[in-house]
């Protein structure tokens, strides 16, 4: 089914100027046989190349980001890259410093798939070092044993598809309903859990976000070849908000001047060369390792100056069309809208 579903978006959209690039599958899981998932990404590939041979395949590392299950497969096949999940929202509980070196220390893992020829770019990541955003592991549930902190509670937001909506906002005045998962996340008397206030810790909330969020995208764009921020937007969570990110400088306003901004090239200690050659005729934020993205000079968005969007350039929405098309295809199988704003 999947692989027939790619076969219909790049006959549909394989002369749309619009699409970079297109990912087969999300997140596969972390045991999956290595065989068989490779096999599907040789299917989808093919598939893809066949149709559409200029779109950029990212393949997800199903949670294994080495070498050793990398080295060798597809070398040679133009165009391909490997998308990695990084989060700290699933860490055990510790101080800022902590969480600063794990998000640095992600370039050693980067840098070595770079080494064998795989260009990563890090489709998914978030200031959370905390999992307490309502429903982050699924409606009514959490994982075993999470959350690891004293989540805060503040007013259940109205609900963003609108007041009609049954049940939304939560009764303030309604204990914790049934059914209830392995784990705790559930509105009470009205009250939403929300991340954990580095304040209330003692530290400066704002500081260890900022320096946080540049850490990141540091490593994220000087060894990697650009990111994804989850989500663009979220009701409560400004730490899965990009929007709200970028606003609270957690992130440079001018993320097209990222290979130049001093404070982010100076986040992290040194950072190793990356392990592949580097495009750099291609100017500004398009210069990725291996691909030449190209700026789109009339695009607009927060802080991004000609550039399209974050992380990508182009990219960026390209991806999101084809993110966007995918939900679309699934959806229209389940229910339908009155009307859907594109």
């Amino acid at each position: 089914f999947t692989l027939g579903v790619i076969s219909d978006m790049v006959a549909r959209h394989k002369d749309d100027p619009a699409i970079w690039g297109i990912e087969p599958v999300n997140e596969p899981w972390e045991f999956t046989p290595m065989d068989a998932l490779q096999d599907f990404y040789w299917e989808g590939y093919n598939t893809v190349r066949a149709g559409a041979p200029d779109w950029k395949y990212l393949m997800h590392d199903a949670f294994r980001l080495h070498p050793w299950f990398w080295e060798g497969f597809m070398e040679g096949c133009p165009n391909v890259g490997i998308d990695t999940h990084i989060y700290q929202a699933w860490n055990n509980p510790g101080a800022p410093g902590e969480f600063y070196g794990g998000a640095c220390g992600m370039k050693d893992a980067i840098a070595s798939m770079g080494a064998v020829g795989w260009p990563v770019v890090t489709g998914e990541w978030s200031l959370a070092t905390d999992n307490c955003a309502l429903w982050l592991n699924g409606f009514q549930d959490n994982l075993p044993g999470f959350p690891k902190v004293f989540c805060k509670y503040v007013p259940c937001p109205e609900p963003y598809m609108g007041s009609e909506q049954p049940g939304a906002p939560p009764d303030p005045n309604a204990a914790p309903q049934d059914p209830f998962g392995t784990g705790g996340s559930t509105p009470y008397y009205g009250q939403c859990p929300t991340g954990q206030s580095w304040n209330d810790l003692g530290y400066d909330d704002h500081d260890v976000m900022r320096q946080l969020g540049y850490r990141k995208i540091e490593v994220f764009d000087q060894i990697g070849n650009g990111w994804f921020f989850w989500n663009f937007k979220a009701e409560i969570e400004p730490r899965w908000d990009f929007l709200r990110t970028w606003k609270a400088g957690w992130i440079p306003k001018d993320l097209s001047q990222i290979d130049t901004d001093v404070e982010v090239l100076s986040a992290c200690d040194p950072l190793p060369a990356p392990a592949a050659a580097a495009l750099r005729g291609v100017e500004g934020a398009a210069r990725k390792i291996g691909w030449s993205l190209q700026g789109k000079p009339g695009a607009t968005g927060p802080g991004v100056g000609s550039w399209a969007m974050a992380g990508l350039g182009a990219g960026f929405l390209a991806m999101v069309c084809v993110g966007v098309l995918a939900v679309w295809a699934r959806n229209k199988h389940r229910r339908s809208y009155d009307a859907v704003d594109a």
